[in-house]
């Protein structure tokens, strides 16, 4: 019997080395993946995301680590160089910007501000004139980034590429300091007013308010995109030119009706100046900037709803996140809209959307307890979502925002 037991323990001994050899090797293995993900252009990152979803059973200890490891990554990916001009680490837009306030603070505010212009020449001269304004008005909030609009772009704050680099900044800037991702602002003026209307639509999850002087477009009906996101508008009504102060008063009828189906969303100050054209008195900036300051962003909201438009130069706008919903393919003629319930319903509407994503986690949904998903009007998923390695790593790389990690997933559509 002796020999036995001797024969037995030395048989456990040799099978926990064998599965301990099996766990690192497959932790090895993850890791490459995850590192690969992390440097793949959106083009590649489906194929590499597809091997992680086969690995994707994780336990609680190991939404941690791996969103951890995610996150040392992303720090490989550049940080704020310290000087008061500073280039973005991006290789395809290398753009300038200013950063203006103390660095030492802890949880602090952000406001990111578009300059106007027109021109390569003039963008220059737009971008120096509104540092001076910023610097002189000396507006209350912690860090100010003021970027120069990349010079290969030349006339527009709205394409893909403008859309897409302003994001790159402020992630660039949370990596370095220490950034209140629920207080990140936004304000542009004339062609940064513009900028304002389409990243705003765009990215409106990432801020906790916005603001646009002398420059406001219809958003193509993307305005239903702000239901979350409170914005202000101030316009001059002789400010006739391309028809700015016609868009601007679309926009607002179009977000008082958008109020009237749902009351406590769609949070709106606007203010016309009657004598006004495409200049306005300081003073109109001075309250902007003010007025933002009363909100805080509101990371996971229990409705969200998503519109597709075109960017300026007519192209669809290719943002694949958008609070806690993510699509494959985005396409101008989409729209989603997606709502929590009460006792563990989530109802889904989409509109020319194809295949996405709902993320969750512990706070939007109680993941213990069975959830049913239903999609215009059916059944699309019923169950217990499990703990998910992808959604870790795909909504850090996505945010680089720990109010929006998202541990679990269902992927529907077609």
């Amino acid at each position: 019997m002796g020999r036995i037991r001797w024969l037995l323990v030395v048989f456990f001994a040799a099978a926990v080395c064998v599965s301990a050899r099996t766990v690192l090797a497959q932790s090895k293995e993850i890791e490459k993946l995850i590192a690969q993900y992390v440097e793949a252009s959106d083009t590649d990152r489906p194929a590499i995301l597809a091997k992680l979803k086969a690995r994707d059973k994780i336990s609680k200890s190991d939404v941690t680590k791996w969103a951890n490891f995610t996150g040392k990554l992303l720090l490989a990916k550049g940080t704020h160089e310290g000087k008061d001009v500073s280039t973005l680490h991006d290789k395809e837009h290398p753009v300038k910007y200013k950063l203006i306030g103390n660095r030492k603070g802890k949880k602090m505010s952000l406001l990111v501000v578009l300059h106007g212009g027109g021109g390569t020449p003039v963008n220059e001269d737009a971008w120096q004139n509104m540092i001076a304004m910023t610097e002189a008005l000396r507006p209350k909030y912690d860090l100010i980034a003021i970027p120069r609009i990349w010079s290969g772009m030349e006339a527009s704050w709205g394409t893909n590429a403008g859309i897409g680099y302003i994001p790159v900044m402020i992630d660039e800037i949370k990596r370095t300091y220490s950034i209140d991702t629920n207080r990140i602002y936004l304000y542009g003026s004339s062609m940064g007013g513009y900028g304002v209307s389409c990243l705003g639509a765009a990215c409106a999850d990432r801020f906790a308010a916005m603001a646009a002087l002398c420059s406001v477009s219809d958003y193509d009906g993307a305005c239903e995109n702000l239901m979350n996101t409170p914005v202000t508008t101030h316009m001059g009504a002789r400010d006739t030119d391309i028809d700015r102060i016609g868009k601007a008063r679309r926009f607002k009828e179009r977000m008082e009706e958008l109020q009237k189906r749902w009351p406590d969303s769609y949070k709106m100050l606007y203010k016309e100046y009657p004598d006004g054209g495409h200049s306005l008195p300081q003073e109109a900036t001075v309250e902007m900037l003010e007025w933002m300051t009363r909100f805080t962003r509101v990371p996971l909201p229990r409705t969200v709803v998503w519109k597709g438009f075109l960017n300026a130069e007519r192209k669809p706008v290719d943002t694949t996140h958008f609070f806690w919903l993510a699509v494959e393919s985005p396409k101008a003629e989409m729209r989603l809209e997606a709502a929590i319930k009460d006792k563990g319903v989530i109802e889904v509407k989409t509109e020319e959307v194809g295949r996405f994503t709902i993320f969750l986690n512990d706070k939007l949904v109680d993941l213990n307890k069975p959830l049913t998903v239903t999609v215009n009007g059916k059944t699309a998923f019923q169950g217990k979502p499990a703990l998910s390695l992808s959604a870790v790593v795909e909504s850090v790389v996505a945010k680089e925002d720990p109010e929006m990690m998202f541990t679990a997933r269902i992927d529907l559509g077609e």
